[in-house]
């Protein structure tokens, strides 16, 4: 039977925000209640409201939502750092939070001290204490740096010594709240696996929070999205990121619809009409938003027959057919998909402008034919996005606006090759083997005798 280790049921947080500091100040120390006068000298802001759920040893649980959204909040309440206003929290077993640079350290002592210090404050021996600073600097790979004061640190350094040291004690909850955001790729990998480690191996729990989603995708087994302190979606991570990433997507759209409007008019495009309505995609997942007009009507997968199918086999031809219609002349579209994997890797990406395939405009109904001759994705099953933007700058490293997306929404499937019984990977590399023998003097000499 699963054991819940954190059981939150109807908690509320509620902060005072204050017009001014002297009336922070009064109302701290009790004056503002006789001053009748000054009673409307802040406003409350609710950082989370109404939010339950419950939490088992061993999940790892990503936290998702713009800034403002509560996540913080809601990790304060259960490390206890922060007392709710409302509602009952119920924690088993030891807290370990990563949740600010420049907190938990002294910056004036050297990584070494900090080390002893943070082991000590947790009750290790003097002689567990020896053995886990080895392991912790090893880890962190920081030994030539290790006996310098933290304050000399990176943000990359004292991420990697934060975390080496959290997780050395081996925590039954783990928080990390965007620590690890200030540290390289590398590291970050190192510390993906460890965190994996910790919940398969010790039944840890962790808590995460990012806002690079990858990341929630390949470490978090369970996602919950945060918006304005209450919970709008929970369950698996691939499907809570989509719904998120959706919405993002859906005002930031309506937001540059908006932005391109004549002399600032919002709800009017450029030429003078207004702009189509975001909509949900009828026939499609809930994660695709789309303006009305261009549209992707259709994605059909074709064998080298041209024949609609669900997958082909390894090593064959696979075309991705994109149909769309268009009532308005579009210049420039920009046509594009993205291959992941079920939990949302990204394998592959291709898009007409960077194949050099340029369309200059479009209007009524046509198709867009991504063509793989041959496909040199391994076994498996994949999922497509299809997207028609409204430019693409391959320099910037932002998603364009677009016209309409399908995110994730497509599947297909690679079968194994018949013959083959071993699965030779994710993706096919096209290769040459060479074989250089060296002859032995042995065999030089048998040969010249």
């Amino acid at each position: 039977m699963s054991e819940v280790i954190i059981n939150i049921s109807r908690l509320s947080k509620v902060y005072r925000l204050y017009r001014r500091p002297a009336d922070k100040v009064l109302d701290s120390l009790g004056i503002s209640r006789w001053l009748f006068w000054r009673q409307n000298d802040y406003r409350p802001f609710w950082a989370l409201r109404d939010v339950s759920l419950r939490i088992e040893r061993g999940e790892r649980v990503g936290l998702v939502g713009r800034n403002g959204a509560g996540k913080t909040t809601l990790l304060r309440v259960i490390a206890e750092t922060v007392a709710p206003t409302t509602g009952e929290v119920s924690v088993t077993g030891r807290v370990q939070a990563l949740m600010a640079l420049g907190t938990g350290f002294h910056p004036d002592f050297t990584g070494t001290r900090n080390i002893h210090a943070a082991l000590a404050y947790h009750g290790l021996s003097t002689r567990e204490i020896r053995r886990r600073t080895d392991e912790i600097i090893d880890f962190a790979e920081l030994r030539e740096f290790i006996d310098q004061p933290v304050k000399a640190y990176s943000a990359g350094m004292y991420a990697r010594l934060a975390f080496a040291v959290a997780t050395s004690i081996e925590p039954d909850i783990l928080i990390i709240d965007e620590i690890l955001g200030a540290g390289d790729a590398y590291f970050y990998g190192k510390c993906v696996e460890r965190m994996k480690r910790l919940t398969v191996d010790r039944g840890a729990t962790v808590l995460f929070v990012s806002h690079d989603l990858p990341s929630v995708l390949a470490l978090c087994d369970r996602a919950i999205w945060l918006e304005r302190g209450s919970i709008l979606a929970d369950g698996q991570p691939l499907d809570v990121v989509q719904r998120y990433y959706a919405q993002v997507q859906r005002e930031e759209n309506l937001r540059l619809a908006s932005a391109e409007a004549p002399n600032g008019m919002s709800g009017v495009a450029s030429g003078g009409q207004a702009p189509a309505a975001a909509l949900p995609g009828d026939d499609k997942s809930v994660v695709t938003w789309r303006p009305r007009d261009p549209r992707i009507e259709h994605v059909h997968f074709l064998n080298g027959a041209g024949e609609v199918v669900q997958g082909v086999e390894e090593g064959q031809t696979l075309t991705i057919e994109i149909s769309y219609f268009s009532t308005a002349v579009i210049q420039n579209p920009v046509f594009a998909l993205t291959i992941y994997l079920p939990d949302g890797t990204t394998v592959c990406h291709a898009n007409t402008a960077l194949s050099r395939t340029a369309i200059e405009g479009i209007r009524g109904a046509g198709k867009v034919r991504f063509r793989f001759h041959p496909l040199l994705l391994g076994p498996g099953e994949y999922r497509v996005g299809c997207s028609i933007f409204k430019h693409l700058d391959p320099a910037m490293n932002v998603q364009p606006p677009y016209y309409d997306q399908h995110d994730r929404t497509h599947k297909f499937r690679v079968w194994k090759k018949l013959g083959v019984a071993l699965n030779l990977g994710l993706i096919r590399l096209p290769h040459v083997v060479e074989h250089v023998p060296t002859p032995s003097r042995q065999l030089i000499a048998e040969t010249a005798g």
